[in-house]
């Protein structure tokens, strides 16, 4: 907390234009009927003020400047409310064109069908030749990039393992002009003493197992009025000390992963349509179902924010780092398991309203068998458990400075999961 205090006061009287806003005051009640197993059958209802203030500032000739956003939601149901940072909370400082950020600010990729993560840390940008960027990651605190829409009612992990010494870093380059847009990244990510993975190795705590892990981004975007594609090729690499194993000649289990991403939208006067996919590679394994290599290892949020799945069912489609570190976990509920997954949204917007109707979808890999680790599309490849969210989303904005929200969904399972669920979600707030 003493960091943030810092970096708000520290640009005060460095700048000569300053603005306040209190964007958003709202007021969210969210109910839901969960039987997550065969004999109990469970009712939630969280209840939520919350409020959206805005820091925004700049020096006259644009050399120092602030952007800071926090949400404070006042749960009703909660003994503990948390304080979040909105996607971008930073200063920064321009020298000849090269841009020093402290703080926190979100990776520009929400177009794609991808977890949300950004840093919080330091970071460096420079543009150049009018349409490129670099930019240079010095220090990220990686826990996963919290937002509170996707931390709203989603079960609480173990405090414990959320605590360790951790750094991320990394370079980046875009590339925009006009309709097409590259993105290409690279992170390094020390897991130090954090998360339950990198405390095997008893002969290194507290200093942790040092293990890593290496992420790449390859993202292309064709942005038109109507129709925009976009396509994301992901890697990972990287070493996660294990307890030794007979099997393996290594102490180790190494991480290779790749993953696939593909999104579509398509707007038609009012009507608009949209469909995206992500599907990873898998682990690989002997034929007695022995990891001998970790497939794909995500990074950021979620990669949907369907409510019953990712937050009460709590699953991933892959191997992810959390807040609570490096995770891998078979199964249904809790589970960090490599899976296809979709998402089909249809709406419409006309005046003051919004409607649409959305779906998300899970299909994990089979568990069981041999494996050579590499991206499937086959039948046989999958098991034959799925998850599924279905539901609708209306939004009544008759002016700018009111809003009222309903969503609502349904979970449906295959019958070897016979999970089932079902969720409402009432917001209304005045934005200023």
């Amino acid at each position: 907390m003493v960091k943030w205090i810092l970096l708000f006061f520290l640009p005060i009287s460095l700048i000569a234009e300053r603005s306040f806003s209190l964007e958003t005051l709202g007021y969210a009640n969210h109910f839901s009927e969960d039987k997550l197993d065969t004999k109990t059958t469970e009712y939630k209802r969280n209840s939520n003020l919350y409020l959206i203030p805005k820091f925004i500032g700049k020096e006259t000739e644009e050399k120092f400047g602030y952007e800071f956003g926090f949400l404070f939601p006042v749960s009703f149901n909660e003994k503990k409310n948390t304080i979040y940072s909105l996607g971008n909370s930073f200063l920064f400082y321009d020298f000849k064109g090269i841009q020093f950020i402290f703080g926190r600010k979100e990776f520009q990729k929400r177009n794609h069908f991808l977890p949300r993560d950004g840093v919080e840390g330091v970071k460096v940008e420079y543009k150049f030749l009018k349409y490129f960027e670099l930019e240079f990651i010095a220090f990220d605190y990686y826990r996963a990039f919290p937002i509170f829409e996707f931390e709203f009612g989603k079960v609480q992990e173990d405090i414990e393992n959320q605590i360790g010494t951790r750094s991320r870093h990394g370079l980046g380059l875009k590339f925009k002009k006009d309709s097409l847009e590259a993105d290409v990244r690279f992170l390094y990510l020390n897991l130090g003493n954090w998360g339950k993975s990198s405390k095997d190795d008893a002969r290194k705590i507290p200093s942790g197992d040092d293990d890593f892990i290496y992420h790449g981004d390859f993202l292309f975007s064709n942005v038109n009025r109507n129709l925009d594609l976009h396509l994301g090729l992901h890697f990972s690499r990287g070493l996660d000390k294990s307890i030794s194993n007979p099997i393996r000649k290594e102490r180790s289990t190494l991480i290779s992963g790749e993953a696939i991403s593909i999104k579509g939208n398509l707007k038609l006067s009012i009507f608009y349509l949209s469909l995206s996919s992500f599907l990873p590679d898998r682990d690989k394994r002997n034929e007695a179902g022995e990891v001998l290599e970790t497939g794909y290892v995500a990074m950021g949020t979620n990669i949907t924010n369907s409510y019953l799945i990712t937050r009460e069912i709590n699953f991933y489609p892959s191997s992810w780092v959390t807040s609570s570190g490096f995770e891998k976990q078979n199964g249904i509920k809790g589970a960090r398991r490599n899976s296809f997954s979709s998402e089909a949204r249809l709406g419409l917007e006309y005046l003051g309203f919004s409607f649409s109707i959305f779906g998300n979808y899970f299909l994990p890999y089979l568990e069981t068998g041999g494996s050579n680790g590499s991206v499937s599309i086959s039948k046989k490849d999958f098991s034959k458990s799925f998850l599924a969210e279905l539901g609708f989303e209306f939004e009544f904005k008759p002016k700018e400075n009111f809003f009222c929200k309903v969503q609502a969904s349904r979970l449906f399972t295959s019958k070897d999961i016979s999970m089932e669920g079902s969720f409402v979600s009432i917001a209304s707030g005045l934005r200023f």
